[in-house]
């Protein structure tokens, strides 16, 4: 029973498991036991989980940012270079994501419409700052704008019976464009893996093609030399044969008439 400590005015809830979802909007009961007596449920807001998801966030952000950095650098006293050092792809991503980071949401209404008003904001070494006393005073000023700052989204089905969004949130936003970003079929990763997967594959046939000619010419320096080889054999038995020959004298002589 329901809302009511008399069963005549009370609810009846029934369910064919111990937990019950949609009675309260957005909270989960568990049934433990049974009880005779009324049982009070209070439900409260979690201010603190809210604020570790969004640390969370931004956390997770900085390790990307820190994992593109380590193939896109260049050490000057080493002059070590990163394997994706300049790569066109990795400088589209980072623009795309730091873009989607410090856009502000033209479909909110609330008090917030930009994540740096509510404590996430591109700080030094373009990595993000979250300051989570500012965001905590966002939630208690208005705590349904910064969620919709986050998850707030529209859609309606097209003519063709897709379902598009029409509205959304700097969440959903970024969400959406990660979503573009790691596509396996037209995702700027993919498009630029198998790119790098063709020219590996190009490289391939280029070396394949340069060591058949490498061995050809390979081939033809060795009879070359075997030949030449064999002439200098040749003649030096000609020169040995020469050599065996004894030295003709001539003797003279004197007469008198």
């Amino acid at each position: 029973f329901f809302g009511s400590t008399d069963p005549a005015k009370a609810q009846v809830i029934t369910s064919t498991s111990n937990t019950l979802e949609g009675v309260i909007p957005g909270a989960t009961i568990n049934l433990l036991s049974t009880s005779n007596q009324p049982v009070q449920v209070t439900v409260s807001q979690d201010d603190g989980a809210a604020v570790s998801a969004a640390q969370s966030f931004v956390n997770g952000f900085n390790t990307l940012m820190t994992t593109i950095d380590t193939y896109d650098t260049y050490n000057s006293d080493t002059q070590e270079r990163g394997l994706l050092l300049g790569d066109s792809a990795l400088v589209t991503l980072k623009n795309r994501l730091f873009s989607s980071i410090v856009s502000r949401s033209s479909d909110l209404s609330g008090s917030f419409s930009s994540l740096s008003e509510v404590g996430i904001k591109v700080g030094a070494g373009s990595t993000l700052q979250f300051d989570a006393a500012k965001f905590q005073e966002a939630l208690s000023n208005d705590r349904e704008a910064v969620e919709n700052l986050f998850t707030f989204k529209e859609t309606e089905v097209n003519e063709d019976g897709e379902t598009v969004t029409t509205a959304r949130g700097v969440g959903i936003a970024i969400d959406e464009l990660l979503e573009r970003l790691t596509d396996s079929d037209n995702g700027i990763i993919e498009s630029r893996v198998s790119a790098i997967d063709r020219q590996l594959e190009l490289n391939q046939d280029r070396i394949d093609t340069i060591n058949e000619a490498l061995e050809a010419k390979r081939a033809r320096l060795e009879a070359q030399f075997a030949a030449m080889e064999s002439a200098l054999a040749d003649l030096q038995q000609q020169s040995s044969a020469l050599a065996s020959f004894q030295p003709v004298t001539f003797s003279g002589g004197s007469s008198s008439q």
